[in-house]
């Protein structure tokens, strides 16, 4: 394709672009697992306090 330079202007290939989006995808669902698994950790920390409160609660009743 020629711009008003005359120039040719390069695109990057079906291999570039498929490679560019196989990678972006990959760093995508890594950071949604690893998003997940820290949204999972945060819940069992939060539920290991309940139970250790509640247990407090029930040794000094």
């Amino acid at each position: 394709m020629l711009n008003g330079k005359d120039e040719i202007l390069i695109f990057p290939s079906c291999y570039d672009l498929q490679r560019i989006l196989h990678h972006n995808s990959h760093q995508l669902l890594n950071s949604l697992l690893h998003g997940k698994f820290l949204q999972q950790i945060f819940h069992l920390k939060h539920f290991m306090i309940s139970q250790r409160d509640d247990l407090e609660r029930n040794i000094n009743e």
